[in-house]
């Protein structure tokens, strides 16, 4: 799949599938690719992914998340960070 025809496939979600609530979709995506984790990903199967989370149960909201802190904005964590 060329990258103009995976834009072209994304481009039509919204004539494929009835909107759905931002967090649930997300849920149900990270869902998916966490049973996916140790696969290498390529653009037909994150599609898959993309197209099958619209109908996927979503994962179930766990209250540890509450608890997760962002990282700081330092040299040891910041990409963008040159000496």
């Amino acid at each position: 799949m060329t990258q103009k025809e995976f834009y072209e496939e994304i481009c039509r979600l919204p004539e494929k599938f009835k909107n759905r609530d931002l967090e649930i979709y997300l849920s149900a995506l990270l869902m998916l690719l966490e049973k996916q984790e140790e696969e290498n990903m390529d653009a037909d199967k994150l599609l898959y992914f993309i197209h099958t989370a619209f109908a996927s149960e979503p994962k179930q909201f766990d209250m540890h998340w509450y608890s997760l802190k962002i990282a700081q904005d330092d040299k040891s964590t910041n990409p963008y960070f040159y000496k």
